[in-house]
């Protein structure tokens, strides 16, 4: 019988009100502890994709500085750099501008009028 009641007595301890309570601060705490491992879970996947963003667009820039460095490094590549940038010329070269055969220069002003002319009649 004495072991019944110390069953008894243990059960009502054990799910009393302050045990309870003190079971629920113990899971905030460690609920509190799981949501901060999440937020920086997720704070370190988005830093991993910009510096995965990062990395592929300076290993990009790397290879554009690698081919600019290869055509620098010959005679044509400069030449055509220093052209390009500050408009060198070579000694005895001058500017050839290409006009397209259907541009025109300049109106005619007896074409201006006789549109004009010929918008008035049609108005009449």
């Amino acid at each position: 019988m004495r072991e019944f009641k110390d069953k008894r007595k243990r059960k009502e301890k054990l799910y009393s009100l302050w045990s309870v309570m003190a079971l629920f601060v113990v899971l905030l705490f460690l609920a509190r502890g799981v949501w901060n491992i999440y937020q920086k879970e997720k704070e370190s996947a988005n830093l991993d994709s910009d510096s995965r963003a990062k990395l592929q667009s300076l290993s990009a820039q790397a290879d554009q500085l690698t081919t600019n460095i290869n055509k620098l490094s010959t005679d044509a590549g400069v030449d055509e750099e220093l052209r390009q940038k500050y408009g060198v010329v070579k000694p005895g070269e001058e500017m050839i501008v290409v006009v397209p055969e259907d541009a025109t220069t300049s109106t005619s002003t007896e074409s201006v009028y006789s549109k004009i002319l010929d918008k008035i009649k049609s108005f009449f």
